[in-house]
Order: structure tokens, then C-alpha cells, then sequence
């Protein structure tokens, strides 16, 4: 949960304002895309923990919209967290992801690793006691949240 809390945080919307031609069923496909493939690249029995989710930007953009999408893995030791990284990192960066280390304090810290860059706003992988999460945030396009959840 500590990891979905940073994502969320990390994933304003802000800035000067840009010419968006992103489509927001576009922005939503391709979060979910890259979420499955990052669980699928790691193994494991991945299950949907919320998402695919419609949200505004923020306050300074109304007029846009963001999707976010959390699966989550539950505990499993033959799967080290190092490992899960590597993968990721591999995976991410092909896609030309921007991505960082992460490292919570602590005696026993939890490690997991974040990423940005083209249609991704943030994804970050969290290896937990309790088992590992995987979350990403679209970047915006235009729309009303509100008019998208009542299509869906």
C-alpha cells in the first residue's frame, strides 16, 4: 500500500499546458497494457486490484482525464524482489521509460522500482511482505471523468 500511496502522489498532471491528441480510451488501454505486461514479465499469479480507474488530472486541468491501474501478486517466496526488478527496469526502459530505484527505510526495507515517460505518468512495482503490487498511472487526455464512468 505504501507504494500505490507514493504513485499517487507522484502522479500530478501538472505544468505548462501541451496540445493533447490522446484519446482517453487510448490513455486507458495503454496503462492497462503496460501494467499486464510488467506482471506478466515477472510471473506469477497477478490479479486485478482496482482499476482500470477514470479520474481527473487535477485542479488545474478539469478538462482532462487520467486512468489508473493497480494489479497486485500475493506472497510468494521463490520469487525474489531483485529479480522482479531487473525484469521490470528491462521491460520498462525498452519501452523508453524513464526508471529509479526505490528503497523504503528501515531495518528491512521494501524495494521496488518506479517509472515515467511517454504514455505513463507513473508505474511503480512494490515488493511487499504481504505479497507485490504493481500500479501505473496514464497520462492525461482530454475529457469529462465524470461522462466517461457513466459509458463504462
Amino acid at each position: 500500500m505504501i507504494g500505490i500511496i507514493a504513485i499517487m502522489t507522484l502522479s500530478s498532471c501538472s505544468g505548462p499546458p501541451v496540445e493533447n491528441t490522446l484519446k482517453p480510451s487510448q490513455a486507458k488501454k495503454s496503462i492497462v497494457d503496460i501494467v499486464e505486461r510488467s506482471a506478466h514479465a515477472i510471473g506469477g499469479d497477478w490479479q486485478v486490484y482496482s482499476g482500470p480507474a477514470v479520474e481527473i488530472c487535477g485542479e488545474d486541468a478539469p478538462d482532462e482525464v487520467r486512468y489508473s491501474y493497480t494489479m497486485e501478486r500475493p506472497a510468494n517466496a521463490e520469487v525474489a524482489p531483485g529479480s522482479d526488478i531487473r525484469k521490470l527496469k528491462e521491460l520498462w526502459r525498452d519501452e523508453g521509460l524513464r526508471t529509479v530505484d526505490y528503497q523504503s527505510g528501515g531495518s528491512d526495507p521494501l524495494l521496488g522500482v518506479r517509472g515515467k515517460g511517454g504514455r505513463v505518468t507513473t508505474i511503480g512495482f512494490d515488493a511487499l511482505p504481504g505479497g507485490s503490487t504493481i500500479a501505473g498511472t496514464s497520462t492525461c487526455a482530454p475529457g469529462n471523468p465524470r461522462e466517461l464512468r457513466e459509458q463504462e
